[in-house]
């Protein structure tokens, strides 16, 4: 009978074993997976990063486009009123 209580535990032992062992390969699978999430969350906060700085780009352009727009339609106005002098004294001189 003792041998067959050993050779029962024996079986109990080596099942716990096999059972543990699947334990440590799940574990191991979801650190792998822990692992692509962390990589793949470090590169969507580079991009967005990117993108931030690229916004940021496009907005300061967008100022100076408006900038730049107002002073050509301010110097717009001077030539005009250049313009409008120079023909009333060209007009003085005509022949």
């Amino acid at each position: 009978q003792s041998k067959s209580e050993a050779d029962s535990s024996k079986e109990k032992v080596m099942k716990s074993g096999d059972k543990l062992n699947n334990i440590v390969v799940q574990i191991a699978s979801i650190n792998q997976r822990n692992l692509q999430i962390v990589s793949a969350s470090k590169e969507q906060s580079s991009v967005t990063d990117e993108m931030h700085k690229n916004v940021t780009k496009i907005k300061n352009a967008a100022e100076e486009t408006a900038m730049a727009s107002n002073i050509i339609e301010k110097n717009s106005g001077n030539l005009d009123v250049l313009a409008r002098s120079l023909k009333a004294n060209l007009i003085k001189y005509k022949v």
